[in-house]
């Protein structure tokens, strides 16, 4: 992760009212990693359910891929 996506994350967080988490790591290693080099899946418009077991620290991080949830 480049540091602006660090720094807005650290940032976005820190300001967050106490008890919000950052995403899990393998959640993100995930989505954004670079497995597969010259692919760049589309993320945009996708649907996500979350069925509320948990903080929800995956949900901000889910929605700024343009992922839509519910």
């Amino acid at each position: 992760m480049s540091s602006t996506y660090t720094t807005k994350w650290k940032n976005f967080y820190c300001n967050q009212k106490k008890g919000m988490v950052y995403p899990n790591e393998t959640l993100v290693r995930f989505f954004k990693g670079t497995y597969m080099p010259g692919y760049k899946p589309d993320y945009e418009g996708k649907k996500v359910l979350d069925i509320g077991f948990g903080t929800g620290n995956n949900s901000m991080f889910l929605g700024s891929l343009g992922m839509d949830l519910y």
